[in-house]
């Protein structure tokens, strides 16, 4: 029987190898047959690797139409750690289809999903709101949030409670002496709040919030001339520092040793002498 196809016939046409049955031809590995013969089926010799089924021109189809990439897990991107003759993609686990540049990131997962060198991405799947903490105080600022996976850069905290994210001093329990809960700042760090703070601070009651010797919480002291305690006064009954005054109903200057109180300075009714 005369073989109609044989090997070199005239007017043959040349077919290239294709043994991994990509439809794409091996380069080099050809023959000519009046029409495709076992192997040797593809009109163009276009293959990369001809070992790879999936592995050719056009394989990464979400990355180019042309470029011979592999793309193992068929979801349109080519390996990147692909080495010539293959053209590296962009994809970073050509293994995972759920894993390419296209695909949005999950914080449930321990890798990074879209090849972006980043498991933290803004927005995620299953990201949490993290709110900006500039003054690192520890407290959020309210409005000021962020979705991530898990804390980043100034967007730390997952509450919103700080009254002043510009100060360090300024935040829910500062004042703990006043209040373990509202926001208040306390400059001085004497665990009393400002009691004139701005809007938006709840006030305290520290009068001097510039002096951590001055606050509700300490004792009155003769030598300092101020009001140490914040009681508005300044002449305290057993300050430190005070001498004993005597009651003195008739101005004479000599009080009733019977009747005294241990104070810095004398009153209407009180003298120092006896």
């Amino acid at each position: 029987d005369e073989d109609t196809n044989a090997l070199g016939t005239t007017d043959c046409d040349i077919f290239f190898a294709d043994r991994d049955g990509d439809t794409h031809g091996k380069p080099g590995d050809s023959r000519c047959y009046c029409e495709a013969s076992g192997v040797y089926s593809a009109a163009d010799h276009d293959d990369c690797d001809d070992g790879s089924a999936r592995t050719y021109p056009g394989a990464a189809y979400e990355e180019s139409p042309t470029d011979c990439m592999k793309d193992a897990d068929s979801d349109g991107f080519g390996d990147s750690s692909a080495s010539a003759p293959i053209i590296p993609g962009l994809d970073c686990d050509d293994s995972l289809p759920m894993v390419n540049p296209d695909v949005n990131e999950d914080c449930d997962t321990p890798y990074d999903d879209n090849c972006d060198s980043d498991t933290n991405n803004e927005n995620a799947e299953f990201c949490d709101d993290f709110f900006a903490d500039r003054d690192a105080d520890g407290f959020g600022k309210p409005g000021d949030s962020k979705c991530y996976c898990e804390a980043r850069g100034v967007y730390t905290e997952t509450d919103d409670d700080d009254c002043d994210d510009s100060s360090y001093h300024t935040h829910p329990g500062a004042a703990a002496e006043d209040s373990s809960t509202e926001c208040m700042k306390d400059t001085d760090g004497d665990g009393y709040g400002d009691t004139s703070p701005s809007s938006g601070i709840d006030a305290g009651s520290d009068c001097d919030d510039g002096n951590s010797f001055r606050n509700p919480g300490v004792r009155e002291r003769c030598a300092t001339g101020y009001d140490d305690n914040c009681d508005g006064e300044t002449n305290d009954i057993n300050a430190s520092g005070c001498s004993n005054v005597y009651t003195d109903n008739d101005g004479d200057g000599y009080g009733d040793s019977d009747d005294a109180e241990c104070r810095c300075t004398t009153t209407p009714t009180y003298s120092f002498g006896v």
